[in-house]
């Protein structure tokens, strides 16, 4: 059984929507505590790297099973956040043999497909365990094991882990989500529309 740890990412500065994604209502929550309540049904660590807005987003999370922690270089991209928890991860958590990364913007995503991407890690021989769309879109939450660790470390830029990926074709499955649930919230428009969806 791998031992996995959840890398929350929520450090980005949200202009398109003009306002913290993080600290969106939603069910009567902010979303970063929304996120982190529906991770920690996984029974595993949860270590969310903050950027933008860090003080107001700490304020929201009222869960003190999830550990925070500051990139002071976000506005270097998403790359940057992923190395940054990733070895924040490593030094706190050594016997970490896999990364699920997770992003604070795909509050659809169902309880099992978290499971189906990680029993895939544990079945199979495959290191990269990625989210398939039903329209083909390939991504986040992404599991990585610890054979990648190094690589998440180096990460720069925009382009968050798929160089990664595009590196390592033979070593990467998709498991495939529910219709729609990976959508992300970009504006205020889609999380308006995306509201309207949850359950």
């Amino acid at each position: 059984m791998i031992k996995a740890e959840i890398l929350l990412l929520t450090a980005g500065k949200s202009s398109r929507m003009g306002q913290p994604k993080a600290l969106l209502q939603i069910k009567g929550k902010q979303l970063i505590d929304y996120q982190i309540d529906r991770l920690k049904a996984l029974d595993l660590p949860i270590t969310v790297v903050l950027g933008a807005y860090a003080d107001e987003i700490s304020k929201a999370v009222t869960s003190k099973e999830a550990r925070l922690v500051l990139n002071k270089d976000f506005e270097k991209g998403m790359g940057s956040s992923i190395a940054f928890g990733a070895t924040s991860i490593q030094i706190m958590n050594p016997e970490i043999d896999a990364i699920l990364v997770c992003s604070v913007d795909q509050p659809l995503i169902p309880h099992d497909h978290f499971k189906k991407l990680l029993s895939t890690a544990n079945e199979t021989d495959f290191s990269i365990i990625q989210s398939l769309s039903d329209v083909g879109w390939k991504g986040i939450p992404t599991l990585f094991k610890s054979h990648h660790f190094d690589a998440l470390s180096k990460l720069t830029g925009d382009a968050g882990a798929k160089s990664i990926i595009q590196n390592n074709p033979s070593m990467v499955t998709s498991v495939k989500a529910p219709s729609d649930s990976l959508v992300d919230i970009d504006t205020y428009n889609q999380y308006l529309n995306l509201i309207l969806n949850l359950d």
